[in-house]
């Protein structure tokens, strides 16, 4: 009986047991951390997804903490795991399990790095924020390397998940160029069961990237709330994640924290891989930011090599692709433990059981994919996803898996491991073969030799006209016998019919009419000639007959030409000469073929096989040259087929798939033309979209965001459906917001600056400040903004102005005391104007004179300038009035002179 694959038992398989985990007391932690993952995050569930308790935490760990023997075994309730929150900047969380004995002492059992440093409780939420093109709606999870909020991108109107890394790591370059590694690898992958990203940049310091909003639960939420897969069920779930994991192999990504935490599964059944935290590039070792000395991933999916703290390759995410496997059909995980390092323990040293030791319902086809994932040795596992997926799809298909019972220890010897009930029938053949050869061995020991003097071979039934003898017919007296004589017929009874012909022919040539001897030799004769009859009908029934013939013939020298013996001569004759007419009939079939001519092969196949029907070599030979004609007929119809796709796929821009599609013509037909011809012109084509892209980096690289933005769209005109357009367009994107940063920081900066000069400028305008205190003020704002700043120009104008309006303010002082003070002299000295300067000394003269000059404008242009000047003067005979005069001067070696005087009316 045999397992439905879409049946599971009726029996419920056993809950998943939460780890054992006991609060901390207050002298041990302050308080105790959840064991959900502590380093990966929730993406793009609905709600905040609740801690999963059927795992143990996603850790960052020491391999030397990893124990090389096994932990010591002590009662659950006895540990007690407690994590410690350092404070900012003092390291990496940490856990430790303390074991508490009887008489309430403690021993801590290993201290465990479990996540990154814990975001500091400060963080606030981005609720409600509108960052560029991106709205932040509520929040949706929150872990180690970032919160994901609920979002919606503005220009397309379309749900997204939002990751935000928070503060306190956005200032570490190791946590920026991990969540950047994160954000670029997966926008690199274009599969249905990946989630995709579609930007990334900064916002106020807050980095963050926008990706795929999915609608549904990660599978650890639906296997804690109850879900129960069907073995059906388990195995699309898992071939829709290896199909993942084998787009992401294509880019060299590897995953290492493949759990049902990182799995979505959306209302209609879609996988989709999530939350690339841990993300590495194989190709490029460099591009991992995993911190040296630490291990990374979720202990409970943790492959062999992850647990050593070894190098990772796409075989780490097979090994815990496997663990979910047997999770899925099991409904348990294969190693459990109290803490982390019995857990690790474990997947290195110790083998899981059987998946059908637990469930026997379970097909054993889908165990032995379990287990092949789930070998401790990576070379012992499938080598990469594509393999898994091979064997996955058959099982879809209702086939056996087609690498999963190969052993690859024989299979580098050549070998192949044989299934439990085929095993089973080649060890009983085996042991009817071994057990037969004892039998005849012990008939051999036993019953004496195989041959006796006088009787038939047991094998054969030989019926020869002489009568049965047991002794010799001639017995000599003993005072004659022939010790010659007495040897013969020793090696006559014991078979050795040509030593014995030896000794017949010598006595008989020595003794032609000795009785005994002739009589020994007519014996030795039916002997060996029934010895030989016995050996040519073996021949015949073997179909050996050019041995028959031969063993015929030297019968019949010995015994005749009984019927039989001719018989069988004549038919081994007629049929060696059939098998030579057969040789040489397949020998020209076989020539015909290799000179290409399967027509003419054919057709003498058919004669031969009409000629010699019952011969397997031709049927054999014509089924193998049909199946290849059909073959060849089927690789000519498959490469015209490809070469069309490729035409069309080539004509749409797809120069990946067109290049697939001509390769794939060319594979199965090598001298295809049209096949080469498609090859070389999608590598021209991908040659000059190469070129198109080294010119975007160059441009991106320069900062020369308009050149990038043209070489972009060139791009994506020459080669729409290519990957790099995708990355070309969020590097273009992340350069802009970087250089909008820069922009903004530039305009804030220069804003700042001018409000500095602004305030300098302010001092000078005040008619209270002084000259010294102006030029500290100008000197402070260039030693800051800089001596080159355009303002400092203008600046020292004004100060100068202001010196010189003092300068001139000093001479009308001087002018006006002269004038009061009756000095025709000083008066001409600073008036160069001779009218003006004749009606002040004549207007002095007059008696009761007031006259005092105001300045009301002062406008300089170098060495000369303008003033507009408040008069007020009084006569004794006058009352006193105020006059608007407007002055010409000019700076002299001796000061500033008023070379003009206008009246204004």
């Amino acid at each position: 009986m045999t397992a439905d694959p879409n049946r599971k038992n009726l029996r419920s398989p056993p809950p998943i047991p939460p780890a054992d985990i006991d609060a901390a007391e207050a002298a041990d932690q302050p308080a105790p951390a959840t064991l959900s993952g502590t380093m990966m995050t929730a993406i793009t569930a609905p709600h905040q997804r609740p801690a999963n308790t059927s795992e143990l935490p996603t850790v960052a760990m020491s391999p030397a903490s990893v124990l090389p023997t096994a932990p010591p075994a002590l009662p659950p309730n006895q540990r007690t795991l407690v994590t410690r929150v350092p404070p900012p900047g003092a390291g990496p969380a940490g856990a430790t399990l303390i074991t508490r004995a009887p008489g309430g002492a403690k021993t801590v059992v290993t201290d465990l790095n479990v996540g990154g440093t814990r975001p500091p409780t400060s963080e606030g939420s981005h609720t409600g924020e509108v960052w560029g093109d991106f709205e932040i709606r509520d929040q949706l999870g929150k872990g180690g390397m970032g919160s994901v909020y609920h979002g919606r991108q503005v220009s397309l109107d379309r749900l997204v998940a939002i990751k935000v890394l928070p503060p306190a790591l956005s200032a570490n370059e190791s946590f920026r160029s991990r969540f950047g590694l994160e954000a670029k690898a997966v926008a690199q992958i274009s599969s249905p069961h990946v989630v995709q990203v579609y930007a990334a940049g900064v916002h106020q310091g807050n980095h963050f990237f926008a990706m795929e909003y999915v609608e549904g639960h990660d599978l650890a939420r639906k296997l804690q709330n109850g879900f129960r897969p069907t073995y059906r069920q388990s195995l699309e779930l898992v071939l829709q994640a290896a199909r993942g994991l084998q787009a992401a192999g294509e880019h060299g990504i590897i995953h290492r924290d493949i759990k049902p935490g990182n799995m979505m599964v959306t209302p209609k059944g879609l996988l989709k891989l999530m939350d690339f935290g841990l993300v590495k590039l194989a190709a490029s070792p460099e591009a991992s930011v995993t911190m040296a000395g630490t291990v990374m991933g979720t202990v409970n999916y943790f492959s062999p090599e992850q647990g050593r703290g070894e190098v990772c390759d796409q075989r780490t995410d097979l090994y815990a692709l496997g663990v979910v496997f047997y999770q899925l059909l099991t409904g348990t995980l294969p190693f459990r433990g109290a803490d982390a390092t019995s857990v690790i323990y474990q997947h290195i040293h110790q083998q899981p059981r059987s998946p059908k030791e637990i469930d026997p319902n379970i097909p054993e086809d889908y165990q032995a994919v379990v287990l092949k994932c789930m070998q401790k040795r990576p070379e012992a596992r499938y080598q990469n996803a594509s393999a898994l997926v091979a064997d996955l799809e058959a099982l879809i298909d209702g086939q056996s898996p087609l690498t999963a019972y190969l052993d690859p220890e024989a299979l580098r010897q050549g070998a192949t491991m044989l299934k439990t009930t085929e095993f089973r029938l080649e060890r009983q053949r085996r042991g009817l073969l071994v057990g037969g050869l004892l039998c005849v061995l012990a008939a051999a020991a036993g019953g004496g030799l195989w041959w006796t003097y006088g009787r038939e071979p047991a094998s054969a039934a030989v019926v020869i006209a002489t009568p049965e003898r047991t002794q010799p017919a001639v017995t000599l007296p003993p005072a004659t016998r022939d010790p010659a004589f007495e040897r013969a017929s020793a090696l006559l009874t014991a078979g050795g019919f040509d030593e014995a012909r030896l000794l017949v022919d010598q006595a008989r040539t020595a003794k032609p009419d000795d009785a005994a001897w002739q009589q020994l030799e007519r014996d030795l004769d039916r002997a060996h000639g029934a010895q030989l009859l016995v050996q040519a009908r073996q021949a015949q029934a073997a179909g050996d007959w050019p041995r028959a013939a031969q063993a015929g013939a030297a019968a019949a020298k010995r015994l005749g030409d009984l019927p039989e013996l001719v018989a069988l001569r004549a038919e081994a004759v007629d049929r060696q000469a059939q098998a030579q007419a057969l040789a040489k009939g397949v020998a020209e079939a076989q020539a015909l073929l290799a000179d290409g001519k399967a027509d003419a092969a054919e057709r003498r196949l058919d004669q031969l096989t009409k000629e010699h029907p019952s011969s397997a070599e031709v049927a054999e030979l014509l089924r193998t040259l049909r199946s290849q004609r059909e073959a060849g007929a089927a690789r000519s119809r498959g490469a015209a087929d490809s070469l069309a796709r490729g035409e069309d796929a080539f004509a749409r821009r797809d120069y990946d798939g067109a290049l697939q599609l001509f390769a794939n013509a060319r594979a199965l037909d090598p001298d295809n033309a049209a096949a080469k011809t498609g090859i070389a012109k999608v590598e021209d084509a991908k040659a000059a979209a190469s070129a198109l892209r080294e010119r975007f980096q160059r441009a991106l690289a320069a900062r020369d965001l308009a050149a990038a933005d043209t070489a972009l769209r060139e791009l994506r005109t020459a080669w729409p459906e290519g990957k790099q357009v995708s990355v070309c367009e969020q590097e273009l994107a992340s350069s802009r917001l970087v250089e909008d940063e820069k922009a903004r920081r530039a305009a804030d900066a220069e804003s700042k600056v001018g409000g500095q000069a602004k305030t300098v400028l302010a001092l000078i305008n005040d008619p209270q400040a002084t000259i010294p205190a102006m030029e500290h003020a100008l000197s402070a704002f260039l030693a800051n903004a800089g001596a080159d700043r355009p303002e400092k120009a203008l600046l020292e104008t004004r100060i100068e102005d202001h010196r010189q309006l003092v300068a001139v303010t000093q001479r009308l002082a001087g002018l006006d005391q002269a004038v009061r003070g009756k000095d025709a002299a000083g008066v001409r000295a600073m008036v160069a104007d001779n009218d003006f300067a004749a009606a002040l000394v004549e207007l002095s003269a007059l008696p009761g004179l007031v006259f005092e000059s105001r300045i009301d404008d002062f406008v300089r242009d170098g060495r000369s300038g303008q003033l507009r000047v408040s008069l007020r003067h009084a006569l004794a005979l006058f009352p006193e009035r105020v006059l608007a005069y407007r002055y010409a001067v000019r700076q002299d070696a001796g000061g500033w002179v008023i070379a003009k005087a206008e009246l204004v009316k």
